[in-house]
């Protein structure tokens, strides 16, 4: 083949150049016969990485899980991501039978505030293979009415509720439900004016009217042990204070406004385990002063919580609590404290104004939450006064952003008082990145924080507390439900074939 000239400044003749266009035409011939060859072996090199995801897969240990147990995993998966299902679904054939045969898998439906839209045949079709197992079910404020009515309909099976309104779905009988969530009274008779007659207090009945259900009515009701409610409307509160409908609840949580939570306390006291009171404004002081001042007995109470914040300017019911074991409370001051919680073993204090050590006489377990300096002032207490809280055995902080030198000025403080009364003292320091506005409650959409202010609560009941805080998050949000609005809710038993093997979802792995 021709070549160029030893020496390159040599200018090309004619037949130079007839001999240089042949050679290059002749290269590039070649270049092109090479790069089909390296095309092809890139294929072979695909097909055989292919192959090799085929036989891992078919290798893979997870094959050999029993599908007993592989149930159990997916369980525990669509507890923490109820749309789960549609993931494991594809993975492939054996997946999508253990999965149809796994009720309690589809037994958990929360439809958050950024979720689209379900169509109500594929609602359907997941309550349906949910089969008899107990449901859980929560709403947002963006939830459609009829979604939630299509969910309320399979009330037989639900065990757990949270609304933030569409109230009139609690006409449906719900003879299993343990645990119901009540919102905010925002909206509440916009979305079911037809319930308004249902809520008219028994006194004011007509003569010779027949007694209709009420909303908690308990021939609707009967296993209901728990119930949240978060400022739902006052005509709801009105009549869920009636004693003669009241259910025997273990777990009562108020977070609301006006003077009918006093009533309801005790029309279950008797049963109540559990209970946390917050108030944030008492608008009707002159209608409860006279019930405040009569003492609330619960003998089997054994949690108290009290939340208290800057508009509280009322003492706190008279309650007995004498089998009480842990006390809560968040925010407030010394006077504030629950004369009884001297009872309690466990404290459990958030952010507290001030403390009176001498009135947790039997603490044995102590948890704080609060900013690291206050943390270390109230442990300083701790510390110089020994006699104080002899029994105590453990202590919890939790703050946010800690330094190493103030987790150590903490420790020592507790190091010293061990060293002082011959008791050790168990100590943990944990650092909370949430700023501390919300703990626990995070599939409850109605976001019951019974450990908060509802002052604090408010902006998180409405929907546009949930939009993304800028323009370029909101572009991505939208692109998020875009591609959930692509992939779909919807799949039937004919959605699961084999044709995903030839898109690389063969396997337990492949699909990933």
């Amino acid at each position: 083949m021709w070549s160029i000239p030893e020496d390159a400044a040599i200018l090309p003749s004619e037949r130079d150049l007839d001999l240089a266009i042949g050679a290059i035409n002749a290269l590039r011939k070649e270049q092109e016969e090479l790069l089909a060859q390296a095309e092809k072996l890139r294929q072979q090199a695909s097909d055989r990485e292919l192959k090799i995801v085929k036989i891992n897969a078919w290798l893979a240990p997870i094959r050999r899980v029993p599908a007993d147990v592989l149930s159990l995993v997916f369980i525990e998966v669509c507890q923490e991501d109820w749309k789960a299902p549609k993931v494991l679904g594809i993975v492939c054939r054996h997946w999508r039978e253990v999965l149809l045969n796994t009720p309690r898998a589809w037994a958990c439906i929360h439809i958050g505030p950024r979720s689209t839209y379900v169509p109500l045949n594929i609602l359907s079709l997941w309550l349906s293979r949910c089969g008899a197992c107990k449901l859980h079910a929560s709403f947002s404020t963006s939830t459609k009415a009829d979604m939630a009515e299509v969910v309320c309909r399979h009330g037989a099976n639900l065990q757990c509720l949270s609304l933030f309104h569409h109230f009139h779905c609690l006409r449906h009988d719900f003879p299993q439900l343990q645990e119901l969530r009540l919102g905010p009274e925002k909206l509440l008779f916009g979305s079911a004016p037809e319930l308004a007659p249902e809520l008219t207090p028994l006194a004011e009945k007509k003569e010779g009217e027949n007694e209709s259900s009420t909303i908690l009515s308990l021939k609707r009701f009967p296993k209901l042990v728990c119930l949240h409610l978060h400022s739902p409307a006052l005509e709801v509160m009105e009549d869920i204070a009636h004693e003669a409908l009241f259910p025997a609840l273990r777990e009562l949580h108020i977070h609301t406004y006006g003077s009918q939570w006093h009533r309801i306390i005790r029309n279950c006291a008797q049963s109540l385990i559990t209970l946390a009171v917050e108030v944030s404004r008492l608008s009707e002081k002159w209608a409860i002063e006279d019930l405040m001042e009569t003492p609330i007995e619960l003998p089997n109470l054994q949690n108290l919580h009290y939340i208290f914040n800057a508009f509280w300017y009322l003492d706190p019911p008279k309650l007995e609590t004498p089998n009480l074991q842990a006390y809560y409370q968040v925010g407030g001051t010394p006077m504030l404290v629950h004369p009884q919680a001297s009872l309690a073993s466990h404290i459990f204090l958030k952010q507290p104004q001030s403390v009176h050590w001498t009135k947790f006489s039997s603490m044995t377990h102590l948890q704080i939450t609060d900013v690291p300096h206050r943390i270390t002032q109230l442990l300083e207490e701790l510390q110089v006064t020994p006699q104080l809280c002899p029994l105590l055995t453990s202590v919890k902080c939790i703050s946010f952003w800690i330094s190493s030198h103030e987790k150590t000025d903490a420790e020592a403080c507790i190091t010293q008082r061990s060293k002082i009364t011959g008791t050790q003292i168990q100590f943990q320091y944990l650092e909370s990145r949430t700023g501390g506005s919300h703990m626990g409650y995070s599939l409850c959409y109605t976001y019951c924080k019974c450990d908060m202010p509802a002052a604090e609560q408010r902006d998180y009941y409405g929907e546009n507390s949930y939009h993304p805080p800028n323009e370029g998050d909101s572009e991505q949000f939208d692109s998020e439900l875009s591609v959930e609005e692509d992939y779909g809710y919807g799949y039937d038993d004919s959605d699961y074939d084999d044709g995903y093997e030839s898109h690389g979802y063969y396997g337990p792995f492949g699909w990933r």
